[in-house]
């Protein structure tokens, strides 16, 4: 009898492999209607939730700025981090339109950015430990400091989608904005 092959030996792959963002998340990018360069990256996992990020262009993340404070106090009666979701259909969860503010960052240079939530749909969960540690939304922008995990209404993902760019498309634009501004 011929001995079988270990798993690993048994498959030959082309390259490195995926890493776990690739495999289980498609990358898009959102840029931010109401300030040139605020963009954000918006990863669609196929069972339909949406992790937000601040894109390498956003201005806190390019400059590399010194956080120095983050509110999750966004109007007189709505904290964020009172968001207190449960069960499948994640009860309790704040309801969220892409204008939305999901927190605002203050820094060493006395700069303030409002970061929105994007998409529409349930935050499932804010990142809190932006509280003990707010510079990882730039030191980190693409892995512990992610802003927040949303939920869009079922069946809507897709159509959020749509409505962003590739990861190509979003270089394309960034280089020629960076060309424009020269």
């Amino acid at each position: 009898m011929t001995p079988v092959p270990a798993i690993e030996h048994s498959v030959e792959l082309e390259g490195q492999p995926r890493d776990f963002l690739e495999r289980y998340y498609e990358c898009r990018y959102v840029l931010d209607r109401r300030r040139p360069g605020h963009d954000y990256r918006l990863l669609f996992h196929s069972n339909g939730l949406i992790a937000l990020m601040l894109a390498p262009s956003h201005p806190l993340v390019a400059s590399g700025a010194t956080v120095t404070g983050i509110d999750f106090q966004v109007t007189e009666h709505t904290n964020r981090l009172e968001n207190k979701v449960s069960g499948k259909g994640k009860r309790g969860a704040q309801l969220v339109t892409g204008d939305a503010p999901l927190f605002s960052v203050t820094c060493a240079d006395g700069e303030r950015y409002v970061i929105p939530a994007c998409v529409r749909g349930k935050l499932v969960q804010l990142n809190e430990r932006l509280r003990a540690e707010p510079q990882l939304l730039v030191s980190d922008s693409g892995g512990a400091g992610f802003v927040a995990l949303i939920l869009p209404k079922l069946g809507t993902s897709r159509a959020q989608m749509a409505g962003t760019l590739q990861p190509a498309e979003y270089a394309a634009r960034r280089s020629a904005a960076s060309a424009a501004d020269r």
